[in-house]
């Protein structure tokens, strides 16, 4: 399961747990090492992935029911800075930091690997290679944020969320139509065909019950579903 969704796929595992008394066990890592421990046998029944290109790889190599995939969750991309000076992140601070003459930086997670990063990368364009600080992922670009070693971080909306109320400013939530959308897929597994809590729980994730705990994260809910029956 991708790392970044895992707090609210705990919470989501409580509730369901409580509900159906099937018990849910998560493991977390970068959604590429989980995909290819998937390939190399590892014994999972359902795959959250940070991205969508991963589930539907494995749908394309037969590991994973072909219509199974849906969007869970969709991320938000926020620019947040722990430097009062910054009074106020807008577009404005963006195009003041690229007429500067004054050095500055700003992390985004790994554009190549991750759907943060590629969202904050399509956002500022052909902004120069100099001014990035460019983490693993998007929990690495948030602590480049968090220790001040930037200017400002382009984060997860989640991971501000998660913040003291007194630390979220200032902040700026990067409207939708200026980047890519961030949707994170899930699909569920050949090997979970036989497996009822599996299932039972990929249906849990297209629930209104659990929309509303994931907006409540700072996702936004699934946008879509794809059929339940394996044709």
């Amino acid at each position: 399961m991708a790392s970044n969704f895992a707090d609210t796929a705990r919470t989501l595992g409580k509730h369901f747990s409580k509900q159906t008394g099937h018990n849910v066990r998560f493991v977390l890592g970068s959604s590429g090492k989980i995909a290819a421990q998937i390939r190399h046998g590892a014994p999972f029944d359902l795959f959250l992935s940070a991205d969508q290109e991963r589930p539907a790889q494995l749908i394309t190599e037969k590991l994973a029911f072909a219509n199974s995939r849906f969007s869970y969750a969709e991320g938000a991309l926020v620019l947040w800075s722990v430097n009062k000076k910054h009074q106020q992140l807008d577009a404005e601070f963006i195009n003041r930091l690229k007429a500067s003459s004054q050095p500055f930086k700003l992390a985004i997670a790994n554009p190549r690997l991750a759907p943060y990063g590629r969202a904050a990368s399509v956002f500022l364009g052909g902004i120069e290679r100099r001014h990035i600080v460019q983490g693993e992922n998007i929990a690495q670009a948030f602590q480049f944020a968090r220790i001040g070693r930037v200017d400002a971080g382009f984060i997860a909306r989640s991971q501000w969320l998660a913040l003291p109320s007194s630390e979220r400013q200032p902040s700026w939530e990067i409207p939708r139509s200026l980047h890519p959308k961030i949707l994170q897929d899930a699909v569920l597994l050949k090997r979970a065909g036989s497996n009822a809590a599996a299932r039972a729980f990929w249906e849990y994730l297209q629930s209104p019950e659990a929309h509303l705990i994931i907006e409540k994260d700072g996702y936004l809910a699934p946008t879509k579903a794809i059929s339940t029956k394996e044709s």
